[in-house]
């Protein structure tokens, strides 16, 4: 099995805005991007949403401000590091 990195980003898009965007990339144990790994968001311990990452191993996620939010990485056959 392999080790899968989630690393994330974030930024305000602006002061008055309610959202902030969160980007990151998944990676393998020996750095090659994960095409295709499932992104899940959580909120409040329910599901919010999944989306999948691109072929260079990127996703985006557009959140709440003022929420708390859990987000996992995963790939079927890899564990999570």
């Amino acid at each position: 099995m392999a080790l899968v990195y989630l690393w994330l980003f974030y930024f305000k898009v602006k002061a008055q805005e309610r959202f902030v965007k969160v980007w990151g990339v998944v990676l393998s144990e020996n750095g090659k991007a994960i095409k295709n790994a499932t992104i899940t968001l959580y909120a409040d311990e329910a599901k919010v949403k999944t989306i999948q990452t691109n072929p260079r191993g990127e996703f985006s996620l557009q959140l709440a401000h003022s929420k708390s939010f859990i987000i996992v990485a995963s790939k079927y056959g890899m564990v999570a590091k």
